[in-house]
């Protein structure tokens, strides 16, 4: 799925056409919920790779270091 499209009708309704097409038991209701928990995790990734290419990272073993430290206090 293009990421672009997450919020068009189109893209919503090809989410919908590979559900009923593996015949699976879900309501609207939790259709809805899985769409919207789906867009959700892929703007976070969005949001993250554009953080990693602005540069707004930190290195992973600086990160690790810093969760021991406060867990040592």
């Amino acid at each position: 799925m293009v990421i672009t499209e997450l919020t068009d009708l189109k893209a919503f309704y090809d989410f919908l056409g590979q559900k009923v097409q593996r015949k699976e038991k879900i309501t609207p209701e939790q259709a809805i919920a899985e769409w919207l928990e789906h867009v959700s995790t892929v703007e976070s990734i969005q949001r993250g790779i554009e953080d990693a290419n602005a540069g707004r990272t930190r290195p992973a073993s600086e990160v690790i270091q810093e969760l021991r430290e406060r867990r040592s206090h």
